[in-house]
């Protein structure tokens, strides 16, 4: 079951919900009260594009974010995650 819903929000993140996040923004909207994902997309000229994932009234809502490594340095947890997401080529729970 998590797998076809990591599939879904994949392939929803990559068609229906496309365009990036406000870098900064996005960040402090980040809520541990609602199970979250996040998963490497890539990075180039020192700036990550990741997917954040965020369950809500269980649905996915799933987002493209584009920030600077400066930027995601100030939220260890987000970026341990995303280093463990890249190493492991698959999406990642925040804690």
């Amino acid at each position: 079951m998590k797998a076809i819903i990591l599939i879904t929000t994949v392939f929803l993140s990559q068609f229906a919900l496309a365009g990036t996040g406000g870098g900064g923004v996005m960040m402090k909207t980040f809520s541990m009260n609602n199970p979250q994902i996040v998963y490497h997309m890539g990075q180039q000229d020192g700036l990550v594009r990741f997917a954040y994932g965020q369950l809500v009234d269980q649905k996915w809502q799933v987002q493209k974010v584009e920030m600077s490594e400066s930027e995601l340095m100030n939220d260890v947890s987000v970026f341990k995650a995303l280093e463990v997401s890249k190493s492991l080529n698959t999406w990642v729970d925040l804690k």
